[in-house]
């Protein structure tokens, strides 16, 4: 599914020939797809459903309208839901929504009325979990449950953003 949705992103911004020989070896060919094929989680689904955001985020900066960007909601959404780290591609997302709305400016309702339902898709699936945590468990929006690696202690801003070059495992 990453390969046929990157395939699909790439098509539409025009790649012909090499470039779309060299991004689609790039992504076929990416080690994380030798360490997602061991594993048994979530992981493989979100990467999938963040692939299908990408190209719905092309698609929609090409051709904007509201199927397009309430299927782009749904997509980061449950890419959240599978993991909260599935929602790292939606800074990106924002910044081709505010570019978009720069561009043309003279459209600003259209676009707001488009934002508007795409948060009312993506906030409600990506963060129900979360929140039904909070409220009916008071748990912490970065909690973890301790099994595995042990990361319960781990901050928000590092476990989405946290690269780590030696070892999957926390020291």
């Amino acid at each position: 599914a990453v390969m046929l949705f990157s395939y699909f992103a790439c098509r539409e911004i025009g790649l012909k020939k090499w470039g779309m020989r060299v991004a689609m070896l790039l992504i076929s060919f990416h080690p994380i797809y030798v360490m997602l094929s061991g594993s048994i989680n979530n992981d493989a689904l979100s990467l999938a459903l963040s692939a299908a955001a990408l190209y719905l985020a092309v698609v929609w900066y090409q051709r904007p309208g509201v199927p397009v960007i309430l299927l782009l909601g749904a997509c980061i959404g449950l890419s959240m839901m599978a993991k909260l780290s599935g929602g790292v591609i939606a800074p990106a997302v924002a910044a081709l929504f505010l570019l978009k709305l720069i561009q043309e400016k003279q459209r600003w309702k259209k676009y707001l009325v488009q934002f508007a339902a795409f948060a009312a898709v993506v906030l409600p699936l990506g963060l129900w979990w979360t929140v039904r945590n909070g409220v009916l468990y008071d748990m912490p929006v970065n909690y973890i449950p301790p099994v595995g690696e042990q990361l319960e202690y781990t901050g928000i801003f590092h476990r989405l953003f946290d690269i780590r070059l030696h070892s999957v495992y926390p020291a």
